[in-house]
C-alpha cells in the first residue's frame, strides 16, 4: 500500500458559497438563462447563465462593478467553487 504525504495544504474561506451554489442549482438560474438567450459562437469562456451567476455572486460579496469581477475571481476561490473552471 502506497502512502501519499502532503507537504503543504492551502485552504481558502468560501463562506456561504456552498449554500449559494445549491440555491443556483435548485432554481436553475443558469439553465433558464441559457435556454432563453442564444449563445454567440464567438463566446468561448462562459455561457450567459454562468456569467449571470458570477455577477450575482460578485454582488453578494461586495464586488458590484463588472471591472472588479475578474480581480475578485482571481483573489478568491469563490467563483471556482460555484462554477469550476470559471
Amino acid at each position: 500500500m502506497v502512502t501519499k504525504i502532503l507537504n503543504s495544504v492551502e485552504t481558502e474561506g468560501v463562506g456561504f458559497v456552498p449554500i449559494l451554489k445549491r440555491f443556483y442549482e435548485k432554481c436553475g438560474i443558469r439553465d433558464i438563462i441559457d435556454d432563453k438567450v442564444p449563445l454567440d459562437p464567438r463566446r468561448k469562456a462562459l455561457t450567459h447563465g454562468q456569467a449571470c451567476e458570477a455577477m450575482i455572486t460578485g454582488i453578494r460579496f461586495q464586488a458590484p462593478q463588472l471591472y472588479k469581477l475578474c480581480r475578485f475571481a482571481d483573489k478568491t476561490a469563490i467563483l471556482d467553487t460555484i462554477s469550476p473552471g470559471i
